[in-house]
């Protein structure tokens, strides 16, 4: 065994207890511990000069959910790392489902890796970190296209998602390189769950390395490092791994 694949197999089981300890303790995900789960389509219409991923480069259309949520669970009103988790029905992806997580970001060529506190979900949002192509290239996913901040409040924002639908511009970008447009993400209506904006719907675990978006994937040693910290968590929360590939009813 290499050394380098050593470092990674102890990074990746530290966090895999890190995140197991805290999602035992409280009784939810480690991270982003409450969220709203809403139904989601992705029209995409691709991109004229491919960037060598089926997800990026071809049009097609996914359902789905997506979940708002923050990421350390601070009360309402209170600045946190917002995050917008995507679960795609989609054919051309390896397990048939597609996971993309988006968190509250910048849109610059260097600020689009660094999170932004906000005290509602607003776009500028980005995958914070690279994907790989199925040709060598490495890219980012976000929506860079600053947007107006969504109710902080619980309640609140459960009422607006029911009322109106959340609009983004999904857009890919190489290292250095400018945003561009390949698609067109819809949320919004009725909360899954009780029907009063306080219950998820059955448990959902997204797991973007279990599930990848059609030829893209996560560089290792991250990607090694990512999945077993979601282990982690899910076995600390008692979920059974029906929840990586769930699609909730009632989308």
């Amino acid at each position: 065994m290499s050394s380098s694949t050593s470092v990674r197999d102890a990074a990746a089981a530290t966090a895999s207890a890190a995140f197991q300890r805290v999602a035992r303790l409280r009784h939810r995900k480690p991270l982003h511990p409450r969220g709203l789960v809403v139904p989601a389509r992705l029209e995409r219409h691709g991109l004229e000069v491919p960037l060598g991923a089926a997800f990026l480069d071809e049009p097609g259309t996914g359902t789905g959910v997506a979940r708002i949520s923050r990421s350390a669970g601070l009360p309402d009103g209170w600045p946190d790392v917002w995050g917008l988790a995507l679960r795609l029905d989609l054919a051309q992806a390896p397990s048939g489902i597609a996971d993309l997580l988006l968190a509250g970001a910048f849109a610059g060529p260097v600020a689009r890796h660094a999170l932004a506190l906000r005290r509602g979900l607003q776009a500028p949002l980005t995958c914070v970190l690279p994907y790989r192509t199925g040709s060598g290239r490495l890219v980012m996913i976000g929506a860079p296209e600053r947007s107006p901040a969504l109710p902080s409040n619980r309640e609140d924002l459960a009422a607006h998602l029911a009322e109106h639908t959340l609009t983004l511009t999904l857009a890919a970008a190489e290292p250095r390189g400018p945003w561009r447009p390949f698609a067109t993400l819809t949320a919004g209506g009725a909360v899954l769950g009780s029907g009063d904006g306080h219950d998820e719907p059955e448990d959902v675990s997204f797991e973007p390395v279990l599930n990848p978006l059609p030829g893209l994937v996560l560089p290792e040693p991250l990607a090694t490092i990512r999945s077993r910290a979601y282990a982690g968590a899910r076995a600390g929360r008692g979920a059974d791994d029906a929840t990586v590939h769930r699609l909730p009813a009632g989308r």
